[in-house]
């Protein structure tokens, strides 16, 4: 029986040091913070998150189409035909040009200090919701409720 007990305290001890360590973790919002905030601060992260929000941007912005609508509209009647064939030449650079400006955008708005305020906070309130949920706080926007329904179901 001894043996038994021994074996059973071998084998939770680790999940007790485990389970005080992530219970430190979680409940505690500056430790919280401390630990994932620089990862919003590593370039590669920042490069990874810019990559996204343009490709989402891009994916919503045809801008082949647009310099092709451009380019028409200025296309009016009456103006030489090289006029044409320049503005048709000059639809690679133009379309080059404003992604290239987009991208620079987004990678000044992902490396702001603005965004990483914002990042700050987001974390914050993210991680101090479930916090709250978990402890049964009810100052939260979650709640999670033990009581159990009545169930219409036969048991």
């Amino acid at each position: 029986m001894a043996g038994l007990l021994i074996a059973m305290a071998a084998l939770l001890a680790p999940l007790s040091v485990l389970a005080t360590w992530a219970g430190g973790q979680i409940q505690d919002t500056d430790r919280y913070l401390a630990t994932v905030a620089p990862l919003a601060d590593d370039p590669d992260v920042q490069d990874a998150v810019a990559a996204r929000i343009e490709e989402v941007v891009f994916s919503y912005l045809d801008l082949d189409a647009a310099t092709d609508q451009l380019i028409t509209a200025l296309e009016a009647p009456g103006r030489p035909p090289e006029a044409a064939d320049t503005l048709r030449a000059l639809s690679g650079p133009l379309t080059s040009g404003v992604r290239s400006f987009v991208r620079d955008r987004i990678d000044a708005l992902v490396r702001s200090d603005a965004i990483a305020k914002a990042r700050v906070e987001a974390k914050r309130t993210a991680q101090s919701e479930p916090v709250a949920a978990l402890t049964g706080k009810t100052d939260g926007a979650v709640e999670i409720s033990t009581a159990r329904s009545r169930s219409t179901w036969p048991c």
